[in-house]
């Protein structure tokens, strides 16, 4: 009896054990696909900070040399494409946060 009962606690044991080294394993995999997605999204935010200082460069050049109804079109173009850019680093710097295995574990 004692023996079935030692039997089915080291077929317990041996299955947690298991199971831990698993969800280590799995955490560990998930921790370097994370580490690159944000490395790509780092990469992705550098490119939308060099998208806002060429639209701020632009804004410059259409003030100096335009006028009238010509540059306010242009200036709110301008602007439109600065907000999308903006909502682009938003959503990047959301994707960043997002990217904590630690808390997708238990």
């Amino acid at each position: 009896m004692y023996m079935g009962f030692l039997d089915d606690l080291a077929e317990s044991i041996e299955e947690q054990s298991d199971l831990s080294e698993f969800k280590q394993a799995m955490k560990s995999e998930l921790q370097t696909k994370v580490e690159e997605a944000k490395a790509k999204i780092e990469s992705i935010d550098e490119d939308i900070w060099d998208w806002q200082t060429t639209v701020n460069n632009k804004r410059d050049a259409i003030e100096e040399y335009c006028e009238g109804k010509t540059a306010e079109h242009a200036i709110e173009r301008l602007m439109q494409d600065k907000q999308d850019i903006a909502g682009m680093r938003w959503t990047a710097e959301d994707a960043e946060k997002s990217c904590k295995v630690g808390s997708w574990f238990w």
